[in-house]
């Protein structure tokens, strides 16, 4: 009986998985305000040139930015960006490739080679405080690698900087969240390039 009772009388719960997910607020591209925290390492002026990029490639708001597939090129995301955990945070490759500099060098290097067609970052992320002011520079977990090489070479190339994954995205995508952000040329592969 008191069992019943209980069962009776008890507040309706809601399980997590019946609660509606809020969605984030939008926040537009243009009303943010560069101001980086303390012990963040980068060039305001450098960051809101990156968000120019950003916004001439489509995207208005935070939102579309992880709608979109926008991807930049080295000197887009590495000059004036001198913070390592704004790419492939999770990874703590060994000296010299520990910092955004030597990412930058290493992917210029890669670039250079005549095999190499290009290397794009994709912004994965702009994430700006309650207050539109943005503290931290855009964050990339995924580069983009376009090659007439087999994988296992580019992956060669890619392995002072320990990605967790590399594909060949030429190959269909059978969940289709894997699309390069620009078409390959004929003969080119693109890879796709990812950090936990």
């Amino acid at each position: 009986m008191l069992e019943w009772l209980h069962r009776k009388f008890r507040p309706h719960s809601v399980r997590p998985d019946d609660r509606p997910t809020p969605s984030p607020p939008e926040r537009f591209l243009l009303a943010l305000n560069v101001v980086p925290d303390e012990g963040e390492d980068f060039d305001a002026d450098a960051c809101e040139r990156l968000l120019d990029v950003i916004r001439m490639k489509g995207a208005a708001s935070v939102n579309d930015v992880f709608r979109m597939n926008i991807a930049v090129t080295i000197e887009d995301f590495f000059d004036g960006n001198r913070c390592k955990h704004s790419i492939a945070a999770n990874t703590e490759p060994p000296s010299p490739f520990d910092s955004a500099q030597s990412w930058a060098i290493h992917l210029k290097t890669i670039r250079a080679r005549r095999d190499i067609h290009d290397v794009l970052i994709q912004i994965g992320m702009v994430e700006p405080y309650e207050d539109n002011r943005l503290g931290s520079w855009p964050y990339a977990d995924t580069i983009w690698v376009y090659s007439t090489l087999p994988q296992e070479k580019v992956a060669a190339l890619l392995k002072p900087l320990q990605p967790d994954e590399i594909q060949d995205a030429s190959c269909k995508d059978p969940a289709g969240s894997i699309e390069p952000p620009v078409p390959a040329p004929p003969g080119v592969t693109p890879y796709w390039v990812w950090w936990d």
